[in-house]
């Protein structure tokens, strides 16, 4: 479980800095997914 949540930080750094313009549209895409 610590695995994992560190991923998901990881996860939404990441897509953060891909895309800063549209960061919580994309989170929830990519948590809906």
């Amino acid at each position: 479980r610590v695995i994992t949540g560190k991923i998901a930080i990881g996860t939404k750094e990441l897509l953060r800095i891909v895309c800063q313009s549209n960061e919580t549209e994309t989170l929830t895409d990519y948590i809906n997914m």
